[in-house]
């Protein structure tokens, strides 16, 4: 860029960013998924098992990413694809019809589809998604003495400009306490005692589960469910709080520590 020192001279200055110029090697072909007989509205999930119950798709696309009825691919097949795929006993057709090349001046549709593609390939490296940024929980660093945890991560943007994508990677850091949220409460009680208050306080909170690590958004405390308590599996067995726990952290818990995962 140049800046205008006065009305007759300029000076060049080079300004440098970390965002990088990225173009897939492939061209990316469009394919319109339409699934008879047809499916619910809303029922997106629907279609990606059908998709992956489908085996002949990976001979005829090899690799595929689908979005919004819509299959990505970078082979190139001009004739109708017919796939046969069974879910809950139902048998399905799927015809993929070639929609045409995903190019920049799509504009929306192509960083929609770029942006997926670089949140597959995060999650592929066993990334934590947290927001809309990515950590790698097992290089953390721990911090004993002031009970803290850092994970590193990155925080990836993209960007069209000039007909030209740019992607832009910042370094991000995920500060987590070394704290049971069972141990929050209790010094809350200590501090606030009455159970309203608590709530306020913790309510928006974000806490993680230690057996996958993932992290969940606190709306609220039931304080009358104990952990003995039980709620209904989608194939229709009941379990308690209590027998999910011991499946997923393979250890002896008592009821009494086990309150602070009975969340909202």
């Amino acid at each position: 860029i140049y800046i205008m020192e006065t009305e007759k001279q300029s000076r060049r200055l080079i300004v440098r960013s970390n965002y990088f110029a990225f173009k897939p090697r492939n061209e990316i072909q469009k394919y319109i998924l339409d699934v008879q007989p047809p499916l619910p509205a809303g029922k997106m999930q629907m279609v990606h098992r059908l998709l992956r119950n489908a085996p002949d798709i990976k001979n005829h696309l090899q690799t595929y990413m689908f979005l919004n009825y819509v299959v990505y691919s970078t082979q190139f097949v001009e004739e109708n694809i017919e796939l046969k795929s069974e879910l809950e006993n139902v048998q399905y057709t799927l015809i993929l019809k070639h929609g045409g090349t995903l190019t920049i001046e799509d504009d929306r549709e192509y960083i929609n589809f770029m942006g997926r593609f670089f949140k597959m390939i995060q999650g592929k490296n066993k990334l934590q998604q947290i927001g809309r940024k990515y950590f790698d929980p097992t290089r953390s660093q721990d911090f004993k003495d002031i009970n803290l945890e850092v994970w590193p991560g990155f925080a990836t943007s993209l960007n069209q400009y000039r007909n030209e994508l740019y992607i832009n990677i910042d370094c991000s850091f995920k500060v987590i306490r070394q704290e049971t949220f069972y141990e929050h409460l209790q010094k809350l009680n200590r501090r606030v005692g009455d159970r309203e208050k608590i709530e306020d306080e913790v309510r928006g909170m974000t806490v993680m589960t230690v057996y996958n690590k993932r992290m969940y958004r606190v709306d609220g405390i039931d304080f009358e469910t104990t952990p003995s308590a039980k709620f209904t599996l989608k194939d229709g067995t009941q379990i308690s709080f209590l027998a999910v726990s011991y499946t997923h952290l393979r250890a002896h818990e008592t009821g009494r520590n086990l309150v602070c995962r009975l969340l909202l």
